[in-house]
């Protein structure tokens, strides 16, 4: 008898440290944050319908530690928030796919109205809560706080994942790591049809041996942006495993995207890669170092991504500048060596 008191007070003692442990997430929207076309609440029920409302938004994205239901509740009095549960990953292009539930608690209009989101996840699968307004130019802070069956925090990796157009119309990227563990790197993706991605960097992780429990902030430009992009950010750990788990970020430049040219230095040929949203005329030009033209090349593209191939071996060795027109308009000049 006395052995079953004691397992039953072990029994009790175990079962009292699965309780529920709350976790805070604080999130910013301000006029930089990336926008998207909310949702609109369906009950308990996945969204079928957008508002039409482009609201800015904050992502993060989290693995399950264990099957149950976990709560996410908005705790703030500065804007009428938003919010929307995904199944990662969440394309802010497609804001409908792969929805599993959106709440607003009421559309009252006023600061101070909270969403709260109760849904049952699986253990070990991955999901992208986003953190949005109600309504269109509304900014300001409010915190996130989450409960579930877990005892410890939650493995929120990515929080923040945004890109915006800069100055020099390139594209700055920028994310922040709640938690690490066994980080290695992180491979910043690129599409021009959110479906087909090339990798276009790797950044390494700051965390000491890839652990992290502190914020740490990163920061990718793409010099070489297309008219049109998608971004999506790979974590990839020290064992090589790679998690698919942050939101597609859509960014629209110019018409005609930069130029990008390689190799360089070239040898026999030079090839000008480049996207349009029409077919369009494109004349490059090379000039020698007096000015003087030397090579005339004409192209026609079309929608899309282009590449052509400029052929030097008629030139020279010696340094040069090629020039990139679009329909008219220089889009691009560069100085380049032949070997």
């Amino acid at each position: 008898m006395k052995n079953l008191y004691l397992f039953l007070c072990l029994l009790v003692f175990s079962i009292g440290t699965i309780a529920q442990s709350p976790q805070t997430i604080s999130v910013t929207l301000s006029p930089s944050s990336p926008t998207y076309n909310r949702p609109v609440p369906n009950g308990t029920s996945a969204p079928t319908t957008l508002s039409g409302n482009m609201v800015p938004y904050s992502s993060f994205s989290f693995t399950a530690p264990v099957a149950g239901t976990y709560t996410f509740t908005a705790i703030g009095n500065v804007v009428d928030n938003f919010g929307s549960l995904y199944l990662s990953p969440f394309n802010p292009a497609t804001p409908l796919s792969n929805c599993l539930i959106a709440n607003d608690n009421g559309s009252s209009a006023s600061a101070g109205d909270n969403f709260t989101i109760s849904y049952y996840l699986n253990a070990g699968a991955t999901y992208t809560l986003v953190n949005s307004t109600f309504y269109v130019g509304e900014y300001g802070t409010f915190n996130v706080v989450i409960t579930g069956p877990f005892t410890t925090p939650l493995p929120v990796e990515i929080n923040n994942f945004y890109a915006q157009l800069n100055t020099q119309n390139q594209v700055e990227l920028r994310w922040v790591t709640l938690t690490e563990k066994n980080s290695s790197h992180f491979i910043v993706q690129r599409s021009v049809n959110g479906l087909d991605f090339e990798d276009i960097a790797t950044i390494h992780s700051k965390a000491v041996n890839g652990n992290s429990e502190s914020l740490i902030s990163y920061q990718c430009i793409d010099k070489l942006p297309f008219s049109v992009n998608y971004y999506r950010l790979v974590q990839v750990d020290i064992n090589g495993n790679m998690s698919f788990n942050t939101a597609i970020l859509k960014v629209e430049t110019q018409a005609v995207s930069t130029i990008q040219l390689f190799p360089i230095p070239a040898n026999d040929y030079i090839n000008a890669r480049f996207h349009t949203d029409k077919p369009s005329e494109a004349l490059f030009t090379i000039y020698d170092y007096t000015g003087k033209v030397v090579l005339n090349k004409r192209y026609i593209s079309s929608v899309g991504i282009n590449q052509q191939s400029i052929q030097l071996s008629s030139l020279p060795i010696g340094n040069y500048m090629l020039e990139c027109t679009i329909n008219g308009s220089i889009k691009h000049k560069q100085k380049i060596t032949k070997y």
